[in-house]
């Protein structure tokens, strides 16, 4: 004979099973995070250093106001390069998954901690 669950029962399998949930939407979030953090970091970083080169071989060939114009383009490539660097490490960062949790909260810069709170 088969006992009724109780509605308290009812409610605790409720949340157990809510629980699993979130728990599978947070594994795929932090995934598709890891996976957006390596594409910026491991595919726009060496092309952005390959175009900072390709400028500097063409220095060479181009008249002083063309350097001095094309100095000022390299600066804001190296800028973009800060900024996707910072970006990919503030999606995820590779201490969280070399080192674990602790250590990457050490390591979040202090000026990001208060802005995100």
């Amino acid at each position: 004979m088969s006992e009724a669950i109780s509605p308290f029962e009812m409610i605790q399998q409720g949340f157990r099973e809510a629980n699993t949930a979130l728990h599978r939407i947070n594994e795929r979030l932090e995934n598709e995070a890891r996976r957006i953090a390596h594409v910026i970091h491991d595919d726009t970083g060496p092309l952005l250093v390959s175009v900072d080169l390709s400028f500097m071989g063409a220095e060479r060939d181009l008249s002083p106001s063309a350097r001095e114009q094309l100095a000022k383009v390299r600066t804001q490539l190296n800028t973009l390069q800060d900024h996707l660097r910072d970006l990919s490490h503030e999606l995820r960062p590779t201490v969280l998954d070399d080192l674990g949790l602790v250590p990457a909260l050490r390591f979040w810069p202090r000026e990001s901690r208060s802005e995100a709170v």
